[in-house]
């Protein structure tokens, strides 16, 4: 659900429809194309997740479905080390922040927005809730 106004959204919307009206044919055909190809690559991934999913979930039957996935989405991200020749950077910018040392941070304290402090505490993922835990549902964990 966005929290886009309706008014916003319908602009933006006739704006992206004005826009495909003045596309050649050829371009319109190349848009169609594309879209139908995306469609059918994001199908090919989730077969191909649900399948690794399906497997995980045979091997360890106490698994829910979305650790079975989790675990698919993992198996799928790997990549060949071949295939990354240049290695990441070992090298500093030389940037340290905008102002290093400016505020200090116990590794205790964390800083967040007063909604989203809210949340956590009604998600119970705070130390005090910790003892509940071990009663929560298996696919929260």
């Amino acid at each position: 659900m966005s929290n886009v106004p309706a008014e916003v959204s319908a602009y933006f919307s006739k704006i992206a429809k004005d826009g495909a009206q003045s596309l050649s044919p050829e371009a319109r055909r190349l848009r169609a194309q594309g879209a139908a190809e995306a469609r059918w690559a994001r199908a090919r991934a989730q077969a191909r997740i649900d399948s690794v999913a399906d497997q995980i979930r045979g091997q360890h039957p106490h698994l829910s479905y979305a650790q079975a996935v989790a675990g698919a989405l993992k198996q799928d991200l790997r990549q060949p080390a071949d295939q990354w020749r240049n290695r990441p950077s070992t090298q500093s910018t030389g940037f340290n922040g905008c102002a290093p040392d400016s505020l200090r941070l116990e590794p205790g304290m964390g800083m967040m927005h007063p909604i989203t402090a809210r949340r956590l505490l009604a998600a119970a993922v705070d130390d005090a809730a910790r003892p509940q835990w071990a009663t929560f549902d298996l696919a929260c964990r």
